[in-house]
């Protein structure tokens, strides 16, 4: 059984929630009556006031897990890929909020999924570093967007960054809703109409539409500019300001706007056309304006998809759209007399994006030019012919359907899961590898430095070998594992070898990699170190070995040392039966600094360690014994082949 779990804000108003509705019914559809695959959801809402229909609301709560019980349930007696659809840094507040079941559920999911695919969307011609970083920490793999420009972009990115990231092109759902249209009480008739409708943000361009409208019709009787729109719905905002106060707001906007406006014709006076629809309502009557309008028209700066633009084209509505973007994938030629110019320009005004992010500026004399063509071909009677053009191109294409859609993400999905490519597959790949073997282990105590090269090169010959940090240098040529992290770092060149490298570090993968290691360096598996500053919970305190064993989760705890976080871990998940170290010394009793086989002078090592706490040498010394018994309580036998060691007394010594 495949199991699906599909996360997103499917009871909200924005655009990713109308996206998300479509994808899982696309995704419901095209498994329903397949038992080979299991579909369930879970909703996070963001907003106060919603207006989905009871049909959609009724088919979401349909796959929704009921409990918190029932939740807990699911995802401990099944493995399952998770698609969450959300913008990736909103997928950690899952666990600042984990007060709030939800949220709380939320993160129970993310943590515990066999894989996860993102689906996301961008407006930008530049990604966010903070994503990538979150999709390193969450093991992300896959991630589906909308549209070429979001696909090129992203790949130019996990290119140019050396990231190990799949992109994936699948398009939002456009299919005319089965909704019959409610009229409004406004007179439409006998005009070109004009009609646009999205959230009111800078992004969307508004104001450059008004703009362009008023200088082409602010005296013009037979036209109408009609804006269905909206500000705010999230529960903090409608805390600070209602649906009323936000409607009056744009209201004042939108006079504002109209007033920078100067025509040669101001000694007449101006015709009051434009019609401001500032509030949440039924899509029946959203319908009725789709179709009164003559032509949509949307000054955007940036659509990863344009939801209300694909939607109009639905209902063989021209657009008035600019010409680069996500939206010109449907498109068809026949509007291309209507999309008006544009050119890059940096974000300003939105903490979300930077200012070497760009979007696209509309030139107000293209726009203005392509609202006076459309008037033009109405008055013509050529105008609705390309709308009817339009919805021909995005029918015969055949791309966006349902079950297109549907197909699309199944293959996606399967595709995930049969590559075994995560972090977590590539660990469950090595369990009992070595089944019964014997383990040595090279570490960077100055005792590893009183063995001659050549002689323990012989001595392990054809054995199973682990390096820590510099000690691959020792024998880099016999090392088949070798672990690193972020202190005391160097470059290490597997070249041809065999060696299977690990990189642990307390900072997410990305920070890791960009700002310690260096993008050049490689290694096959990554392990984020839970080391959240609180002394009392690293091992040395707890001896809580059995909580983090590698079948249990990824995540490794603070040891501290790389010896009992994670490479003793690996030699038990391997399978070893006999693990010996070299090299392994540990510290005496107060010493603040460790002590190595190599001098720093004479390798180029940056980020060294902070100095030991006080008891930390004592305490280490313990957790050896601790994690000794452990491991014989499990039948793996660790002994110490360095002379001299401070590993507690107890735990055998065999030389080599």
């Amino acid at each position: 059984m495949k199991n699906i779990v599909y996360l997103s804000q499917f009871k909200d108003n924005c655009g990713y929630a109308t996206a998300a509705r479509a994808y899982l019914r696309a995704l419901h559809d095209i498994i329903a009556g397949n038992p080979e695959y299991s579909l369930r959801a879970h909703s996070i809402e963001l907003e106060s006031a919603r207006s989905i229909s009871k049909v959609e609301e009724e088919f979401v709560d349909s796959l929704l897990f009921k409990s918190e019980e029932e939740l807990e349930e699911y995802v401990s007696n099944n493995e399952y890929l998770l698609v969450w659809h959300l913008p990736p840094t909103m997928i950690m507040h899952t666990k600042n909020l984990s007060h709030d079941p939800v949220w709380r559920m939320g993160e129970k999911l993310i943590s515990n999924c066999k894989k996860n695919i993102n689906i996301t969307v961008w407006e930008a011609d530049k990604i966010r570093n903070e994503w990538f970083g979150v999709y390193d920490l969450k093991n992300t793999r896959d991630v589906i967007v909308p549209c070429l420009w979001n696909k090129e972009t992203f790949e130019d990115h996990v290119e140019r960054e050396n990231h190990k990231l799949n992109i994936h092109c699948v398009p939002h759902v456009i299919e005319e809703p089965d909704i019959a249209p409610r009229p409004l009480n406004v007179d439409l008739d006998d005009k070109f109409v004009v009609f646009s409708m999205s959230q009111w943000v800078h992004r969307k361009g508004f104001e450059k539409l008004i703009q362009a409208f008023d200088m082409e019709f602010s005296h013009s009787k037979d036209a109408v500019l009609v804006i269905k729109t909206y500000k705010e719905l999230t529960h903090g905002y409608m805390q600070k300001q209602s649906l009323e106060q936000q409607a009056k707001g744009i209201m004042d906007e939108v006079s504002h706007v109209k007033k920078t406006v100067f025509t040669p014709r101001d000694h007449e006076k101006k015709v009051n056309n434009t019609i401001l629809l500032p509030w949440l309502m039924p899509y029946s009557n959203i319908k009725w304006l789709y179709e009164k309008a003559d032509v949509f028209a949307l000054a955007t700066r940036g659509e990863g998809f344009g939801l209300t633009i694909s939607e109009a084209i639905m209902f063989e509505k021209p657009v008035i759209v600019p010409n680069k973007g996500g939206h010109v994938d449907y498109i068809s030629e026949a509007n291309s007399e209507l999309m008006f110019e544009c050119h890059l320009s940096p974000y300003v005004g939105l903490s979300a994006y930077h200012c070497d992010m760009n979007w696209y500026e509309p030139d107000l004399l293209s726009l203005r030019k392509k609202l006076r063509h459309a008037y033009n071909l109405w008055r013509n009677g050529k105008l609705a012919s390309i709308g009817k053009k339009n919805k021909n191109y995005v029918a015969n294409s055949g791309n966006y359907s349902y079950n297109r859609v549907g197909e699309q993400m199944l293959g996606v999905i399967d595709k995930s899961l049969s590559e075994r490519n995560t972090y977590k597959q590539i660990v469950e790949d090595l369990k009992d590898k070595h089944k019964g073997e014997d383990c040595y282990i090279l570490t960077c105590g100055p005792s590893l430095a009183e063995y001659d090269k050549e002689e323990l090169r012989k001595k392990l010959k054809g054995k199973k070998v682990f390096a820590i940090k510099q000690a691959y240098d020792f024998l880099p040529n016999d090392v088949d594992y070798h672990f690193f992290n972020c202190n005391n770092v160097q470059k290490y060149d597997y070249g041809k070898s065999k060696t299977f490298a690990i990189g642990c570090s307390g900072d997410i993968e990305y920070a890791a990699r960009n700002s310690v290691w260096g993008l050049d360096q490689k290694y096959d598996l990554f392990m984020y170190n839970e080391d959240d500053k609180d002394y009392s919970k690293a091992l040395c305190n707890t001896y809580d070995f059995e909580s983090f064993t590698l079948d249990k989760k990824l995540e490794r705890p603070w040891g501290p040392g790389m010896m009992t976080e994670v490479v003793l871990y690996f030699a038990l998940h391997l399978g070893f039966k006999n693990v010996y170290t070299i090299g392994w010394d540990l510290e005496k009793p107060g010493t603040l600094h460790s002590n190595h086989f190599y001098k720093y002078e004479d390798k180029k090592i940056v980020r060294r360690p902070d100095i030991m706490k006080p008891d930390e040498a004592e305490k280490n010394i313990t957790t050896s014994l601790k994690a000794y018994e452990w491991l014989k309580a499990k039948g793996v036998n660790l002994c110490v082949a360095s002379p001299g060691s401070y590993v507690h007394p107890e735990v055998p010594r065999k030389l080599i």
